[in-house]
């Protein structure tokens, strides 16, 4: 079970999947979230293709300098609202692929907002119903 600050209280989450897991203490969710991250008081697009409790992995066309600090918003369809989470630059990557725009990069979240919680939940349990339909 992993402990994960939440804005103004602690509370302790488990995720599991089996199609998801690897090294990493939390597992990881394969999205497609579009979303909006700001650096220096500018605003930038990027492409979610895995998030977990703790962090994401962000495609984009512009990268943010290692270990900078950040501001990403993601929209969810039924919160009138993004999810505002800040957080930290582990790594970056100039190299691409054919869903990634021209680079990439890992952010490490500082907290974890309740919503993003919810919804990390209610995918986890989508992929991990989804595993087991296909046994």
């Amino acid at each position: 079970m992993s402990k994960i600050e939440v804005i103004g209280e602690d509370i302790s989450v488990t995720i599991r999947s089996r199609v998801t897991q690897d090294r990493r203490k939390l597992s990881r969710i394969a999205v497609r979230l579009d979303c909006r991250f700001e650096f220096k008081e500018k605003s930038y697009d990027a492409l979610i293709t895995d998030i977990s409790l703790e962090g994401a992995f962000c495609s984009t066309s512009f990268l943010p300098p290692l270990g900078s600090r950040i501001l990403v918003g993601i929209q969810l369809e039924h919160l009138h609202k993004p999810i505002l989470i800040e957080g930290n630059i582990l790594r970056v990557s100039g190299s691409g692929s054919d869903y990634r725009k021209q680079g990439s990069f890992s952010v490490q979240f500082v907290r974890t907002p309740l919503e993003l919680i919810k919804f990390i939940s209610e995918m986890s349990a989508k992929a991990s119903s989804a595993s087991a339909g296909q046994n």
